[in-house]
């Protein structure tokens, strides 16, 4: 068994930088063999064969000799994790099969500082086959973090910038968690959050379809649903799939706003007509007498004021201070929006206490 970097580059005949497709096939199967099923690289044939000696150098040289020393110590050079943990994070897969019989369940099941356990690790790090071999080892998913979340919570994190293929494999392990232990979808994080709130935040549209409906008229600690989350996130198809339900138009939270209100204020003409249903809807009021008319101009969103207009919005309406259109999108210092509310009036607009808008 090849335990050194330079054990590998002899037995493979591998050299430092990429001169053959044969080198970089022998190098992506053995570490496909004998490190994980979960990395594989992607790019031109020279980047490849670069990303898989580095996985294997550091494999080999860092990992190895830490874990041949101790499975429970933290370790600096480990990301201040034990080998477990790690190699749930980087999905060595095969070197959690190649020991199992070494591990003991308390072992499998340790957390870190945050009380991540390898199992919250391989799931945030989107590592399926990671996952499989922890749950073939008798780990189950019923284990929270510091935040009270389970595995089947870091299963929905995405990073910012991702590949498509990232976010169907994270599917994919929430589904392999949530049949482990199914009343798990019904938890609720320290911030209140349910695995929906997560689901909203992060644009995973189908699964967010696939969970009982009690759960998609759940509020958090801050008293928002899923349906407002996914508004303040941007993610048009969650927010499409949630306004299919008839009743979800009517939801509020603290200050009553309902999901036409944070269209308005931080969505587009798009999340709008989504969250538009009826004449009732555009004239909904918030505790502070705001209408979502009044919220877009306020947050100067001039694409918006223009189509809550043009499904006949009460331009007239004037919030709990008595301001109006006009006061708002002054306040929001949109010149854009200013000019564009002082052509509908027909009038130099001026204040709330100067002018009644007509139109």
């Amino acid at each position: 068994m090849i335990t050194t970097f330079d054990g590998l580059r002899r037995q493979l005949n591998l050299s430092q930088q990429f001169t053959s497709k044969e080198q970089l096939n022998d190098l992506a199967s053995w570490c496909k063999e004998h490190i994980s099923q979960d990395v594989v690289f992607t790019g031109t044939d020279k980047e490849r064969y670069t990303a898989y000696m580095k996985l294997a150098e550091h494999y080999l040289t860092v990992f190895l000799p830490v874990a041949s020393r101790d499975f429970s110590a933290v370790d600096p050079a480990l990301n201040h994790m034990n080998c477990i943990q790690y190699a749930a994070y980087k999905g060595y897969d095969r070197f959690l099969a190649q020991k199992a019989e070494l591990f003991s369940p308390e072992l499998l099941n340790k957390g870190n500082v945050a009380g991540m356990t390898p199992l919250h690790l391989a799931a945030l790090a989107g590592h399926i086959y990671t996952v499989n071999q922890l749950l073939s080892l008798g780990v189950l998913p019923d284990k929270i973090n510091n935040n009270k979340q389970f595995p089947l919570y870091t299963a929905l994190v995405l990073p910012i910038i991702y590949e498509a293929k990232l976010k169907q494999t994270k599917i994919g392990i929430f589904r392999l968690l949530l049949a482990k232990m199914p009343a798990l979808v019904n938890a609720v994080d320290t911030n209140g959050d349910t695995v929906a709130h997560l689901m909203a935040s992060n644009g995973f549209d189908t699964l967010i379809q696939e969970l009982p409906r009690h759960l998609l008229f759940v509020t958090n600690n801050f008293l928002k649903y899923p349906i407002h989350v996914a508004i303040l996130n941007r993610q048009l198809s969650v927010v499409e799939k949630l306004m299919s339900i008839p009743e979800m138009s009517g939801v509020r939270d603290a200050e009553k706003r309902t999901p036409l209100h944070y269209a308005a204020q931080y969505g587009t003409e798009e999340f709008a007509a989504l969250c538009f249903k009826d004449k009732k809807s555009l004239e909904a009021r918030d505790t502070f007498g705001m209408t979502p008319l009044l919220s877009a101009a306020k947050s100067g969103n001039l694409p918006v004021v223009q189509w809550l207009v043009g499904q006949m919005a009460n331009v007239n309406a004037t919030d709990c201070q008595g301001q109006t259109l006009w006061d708002l999108a002054a306040q929001s210092k949109n010149n854009n929006l200013m000019v564009w509310v002082s052509r509908i009036c027909g009038t130099d607009a001026n204040s709330s206490q100067e002018h009644q808008m007509k139109f």
